[in-house]
């Protein structure tokens, strides 16, 4: 949708009154902008579990992946993130 917005922004009138409320300054575009390569970052993981035919370890390994990327994660997505129930099983398991 964010990709989308931005084919779009290039024919969008941006002195239309009835949109000048609607539409991002500048900065605020390049703030989504930034939020968009992040969220392509990650796009390819969450399609893969939506599959329902992924392994626990599969799993584990395309979220390190997407840590050596955005470290900044880790205390989400890591081996010991907060989506973690269970820390011990899940490294048993993997």
């Amino acid at each position: 949708m964010l990709s989308r917005y931005f084919d779009l922004l290039e024919f969008i009138d941006q002195n239309d009154e009835t949109l000048i409320d609607f539409i991002p300054s500048p900065s605020e575009n390049k703030n989504v902008k930034i939020l968009r390569e992040a969220l392509l970052c990650i796009e390819s993981v969450s399609l893969a579990l939506q599959t329902g035919n992924v392994k626990m370890w599969e799993v584990r390994a395309q979220f390190d992946a997407i840590l050596v990327k955005k470290p900044d994660l880790r205390r989400y997505m890591g081996a010991t993130g907060s989506i973690v129930a269970n820390p011990d099983f899940e490294a048993a398991c993997v």
